[in-house]
């Protein structure tokens, strides 16, 4: 029987589950055993200039084979706030290039994008939600401005464990999804395709997956507000009593074992912008310094175990991935950034003769 998340003990036990979650590994992809016939093939021209190209493992030629094809192919978006906006321009790449992706995966903001791609919008539906929406809405409660003398600021942190309350974002994703499904609650037995929606157990300290056969009567947007749930700026997204869930990213930030059938692709989102490190001033920024320590760090580990070839890296520049008052301008940034990264990770596949 699970211990019960108090105010109290909350703090206690999501340091808890990012530290027992540091300690465990990610599923990863086991490549070792190939057939004769495979080996010739690896041993190919075509391979050998694949691994000059990307010196990574069999992955690789998984994809290239998709992409040559038009088999399945799956995508995982990874977290980074409000610097999610840029996996529009990766989209709008894919489907330039006659890329529809059967299996999706999202943690934290690239559930939400995951999940309106997953539902049918595609990039330039997507594009107009972007420009239109102030992001700026999805901050509902004290951390509208978190400015740290305000006691309300605390207050809220200790009754709530949060300072948003996240029933905007979660209001907002829900109308765009019911547009997508005849004016329906969406709900994961309803996507055509593959979904998949990683979030944090905080209660049981274990990472929980959510897709049509493992939930298939939950709501996709409950479940992509509890992916993005970013620890002390949303409440944890309380589910049946006990549970408390939060950001999927202190799970892991680039979840490539969401999919262990068909080649897979991961987004993820990156910046190369210089600036000097910064060390935590109060115990807020401490734990915020802890907490991005922890889903940089799965990140980079779950990237390099991916390999080169499997990872799109899109550099989101200096923007900051709380800066919910994005304007237009800085938005279309964003989704320009995606587009060129795609086109530069797909066409080094394309060449490859």
């Amino acid at each position: 029987m699970p211990t019960q998340v108090s105010r109290r003990n909350f703090f206690k036990a999501a340091t808890g589950a990012i530290l027992g979650l540091l300690g465990g590994n990610a599923p990863t992809r086991n490549t070792a055993t190939t057939d004769r016939s495979l080996e010739a093939l690896l041993n190919s021209s075509v391979i050998v200039e694949m691994r000059r190209n990307f010196p990574g493992s069999l992955p690789e030629l998984e994809i290239l084979t998709a992409l040559r094809t038009h088999k399945r192919l799956n995508v995982v978006f990874g977290g980074g706030g409000i610097r999610g906006i840029a996996l529009i321009g990766f989209l709008r790449k894919a489907e330039e290039l006659g890329i529809d992706f059967t299996g999706v995966g999202g943690v934290s903001t690239g559930a939400v994008f995951g999940a309106l791609y997953a539902a049918g919008y595609n990039s330039t539906e997507l594009e107009k939600l972007a420009l239109e929406t102030d992001f700026s809405h999805f901050l509902d409660g004290k951390g509208r401005s978190l400015k740290l003398l305000d006691p309300s600021i605390w207050v809220s942190v200790y009754e709530h464990m949060g300072t948003n309350p996240g029933k905007s974002l979660e209001t907002w994703l829900n109308s765009k999804l019911y547009a997508k499904n005849g004016y329906r609650l969406l709900k994961f037995k309803d996507v055509g395709k593959n979904l998949r929606i990683l979030a944090a157990d905080v209660t049981h300290r274990e990472p929980v997956v959510f897709d049509k056969k493992l939930t298939p009567e939950s709501t996709v947007a409950s479940a992509a507000r509890m992916s993005a749930g970013i620890p002390l700026i949303y409440y944890p997204y309380r589910r049946e009593g006990e549970e408390r869930l939060v950001d999927g990213g202190i799970v892991s930030n680039m979840p490539m074992w969401l999919f262990k059938q068909g080649p897979t692709i991961g987004v993820r989102l990156v910046s190369t912008a210089t600036r000097p490190p910064q060390a935590p001033r109060n115990g807020i920024e401490f734990i915020g310094a802890l907490v991005g320590t922890v889903i940089d760090s799965r990140a980079t580990a779950d990237s390099l175990s991916a390999g080169p070839g499997r990872i799109v890296e899109i550099d989101t520049g200096d923007i900051d991935p709380l800066d919910f008052g994005l304007n237009e301008a800085r938005k279309k940034e964003l989704i320009f950034a995606g587009y060129k990264h795609a086109e530069e990770f797909f066409g080094a596949y394309a060449k490859i003769r």
